[in-house]
């Protein structure tokens, strides 16, 4: 995992991606608890 993220640091691209990424999860998993509840 710690590999990963070095990676990213090193590429802007994939640390743009993958900030988006975890955007959209935090987002899904917003939506997914308001329609469980």
């Amino acid at each position: 995992m710690l590999k990963v993220v070095l990676i990213i640091e090193k590429s802007p691209i994939m640390l743009d991606i993958s900030g988006s990424f975890v955007a959209f999860c935090r987002f899904f998993d917003l939506f997914l608890y308001c329609f469980v509840a």
